[in-house]
């Protein structure tokens, strides 16, 4: 594969000038496809392709680049392959050097959204030549939905998503509700009360009853800055939703939202809260405020399978869809990510980090979560 009008050693030097500078790549063709990065083709291209595309994830979007380099410093390679001028495929890449992790290429969530197998192969080739060119030690494409035509990746699959196709009326909706489902709102009514809100607007009440949530799951936490940069970025196309017990928050669920879709990015409930059956609520929130504003998906996300937690989010909905890790190790070091799922698989494993963060003072979490967030942004 050739750089277009350079020599080898000219493009040394600019790759060279991409790593001091982060100045965008020069483009090249695999077959009849143009590689470039998002500079280049800029960002209304980018997002009109991923807004139409039928396997499109809102983490696929263009404003993950400033997002990632702002509060990470990272430096990013969103990727397009194009065929006769028009996007065909994208993929956001962003590059980790860690003393923990390791040298690293990772995608974000969903990695490549394609129209066509082709376009996919164009750009798995773009991003192994890139992974080798920048001497990573592995290359890590998260939660790929497919796996795409020729792959040579590796693979590894310990994860389901599900998700529940909404019927036109909120009545429906519970009629359909499993069985199980409606017994439990029942035994968590009799234990306490769970007010809901769903809301573009409490901010501060999401991100204070997550971190109390992460720490006391053992995972340490992004900064509330963070937080707040995606809430701006994308100021239409997200939700919050709430369950509140005596005014405090104590459950949540952080959605996006996409075409005719409602994610679950982030969420959970608080342990001493679970008899109130909290996520019940909040589930069912977002069910009527995505049905009463014209959504046919919500899509609850990823789980370990096979896991209680798959068994819990399956029961709300009413398809179920495959997760790859797609990977390539170039230096013995295995994702670490990667070795927790095969430990949880396997052994039902859990990292030292996570036995001992919950020790830890809140306001310490509050405060080294963010540093080793850079090391591992998305877990």
């Amino acid at each position: 594969m050739a750089w277009s009008n350079h020599s080898p050693s000219s493009t040394i030097w600019v790759n060279l000038l991409i790593e001091l500078k982060n100045i965008p790549r020069i483009s090249y063709h695999y077959h009849q496809f143009e590689i470039q990065t998002l500079a280049q083709i800029g960002s209304t291209a980018w997002d009109e392709f991923v807004n139409h595309a039928e396997c499109s994830l809102p983490t696929q979007a263009s404003a993950w680049e400033s997002l990632l380099q702002k509060t990470y410093g990272y430096s990013c390679y969103f990727l397009t392959a194009q065929l006769d001028g028009m996007v065909q495929a994208v993929l956001p890449l962003y590059r980790v050097k860690s003393i923990i992790t390791g040298n690293s290429l990772q995608s974000m969530s969903g990695a490549i959204c394609a129209a066509s197998p082709e376009a996919a192969q164009a750009l798995l080739t773009a991003a192994d030549d890139l992974a080798r060119e920048l001497n990573a030690d592995y290359l890590l494409l998260r939660d790929s939905r497919q796996l795409w035509d020729k792959c040579t990746l590796d693979v590894l699959q310990v994860h389901k998503g599900v998700r529940l196709h909404l019927p036109a009326d909120t009545d429906t909706a519970w009629e359909h509700l499993h069985k199980r489902l409606r017994k439990d709102f029942r035994y968590g009514e009799n234990k306490g009360t769970i007010a809901t809100l769903v809301c573009c607007s409490e901010i501060d009440d999401f991100y204070e009853f997550y971190l109390r949530f992460t720490h006391e799951m053992g995972t340490p936490l992004f900064s509330k800055q963070f937080f707040t940069d995606v809430t701006k970025s994308f100021s239409e196309k997200f939700s919050i939703a709430l369950g509140y017990n005596e005014e405090r928050s104590v459950a949540g669920v952080f959605c996006m939202l996409l075409q005719k879709t409602v994610y679950g990015i982030w969420g959970g409930a608080l342990h001493e809260y679970n008899p109130m059956m909290p996520t019940h609520h909040v589930y069912w929130a977002i069910i009527e405020d995505a049905i009463n504003r014209g959504f046919e998906w919500f899509d609850i996300g990823r789980s370990p399978f096979p896991s209680t937690q798959f068994d819990f989010k399956a029961r709300w909905c009413n398809e179920d869809y495959p997760v790859y890790q797609l990977f390539r190790i170039y230096h013995g070091k295995t994702p670490p990510n990667l070795n927790l799922n095969q430990a949880v698989q396997e052994k039902g494993g859990i990292s030292l980090v996570s036995r001992l963060w919950p020790k830890m003072p809140l306001r310490m979490a509050r405060s080294i979560g963010p540093i080793l967030r850079q090391h591992m942004p998305f877990g």
